[in-house]
């Protein structure tokens, strides 16, 4: 029982900390990048019906939309948020049902405290696998037991 105990709280709770604290800041970036956007698109359409709009305002605006745009497409922050998010859940998730033995921790067989670890492991393994093959744009073989379980 100490073991899984100190495997909660020195691993399993630290990274549920990350992925909430990554889900909710790239969650802020992502609605910023497109609510400037939208600002700069509206704004230049604005400055494109006045006649004596500077041109080097215009396309500065345009630089600015054209920057936003190639950012969120590199970096895609509305896919890092949704992964982070999806993987706290996942987290919260196996931690209740093991809390509360349901599932399969209600399997009188089972070492539950390995169990969920190997499965919180498989969790965090798998949204790394999907962190390098959206960053790499290369679809990886998954590791040997990784989470979603039977896919």
């Amino acid at each position: 029982m100490k073991n899984i105990q100190s495997y909660i709280a020195s691993r399993f709770v630290p990274r549920l900390k990350y992925y909430e604290k990554r889900a909710r800041s790239y969650k802020r970036i992502n609605q910023i990048i497109r609510i400037a956007s939208s600002l700069s698109s509206l704004g230049m359409l604005v400055l494109l019906n006045v006649s004596n709009s500077p041109r080097f305002v215009i396309s500065g605006i345009a630089a600015l939309l054209a920057f936003l745009v190639n950012l969120e497409n590199i970096v895609q922050f509305d896919s890092l948020w949704k992964s982070y998010r999806f993987t706290k859940q996942n987290l919260e998730t196996e931690l209740f049902l093991y809390s509360h033995k349901a599932g399969l921790y209600a399997l009188p067989e089972r070492n539950i405290d390995s169990l969920f670890v190997e499965r919180s492991e498989d969790i965090m393994k798998f949204e790394a696998q999907q962190w390098f093959s959206s960053m790499t744009g290369k679809k990886e073989r998954p590791l040997k037991g990784a989470y979603p379980p039977n896919e």
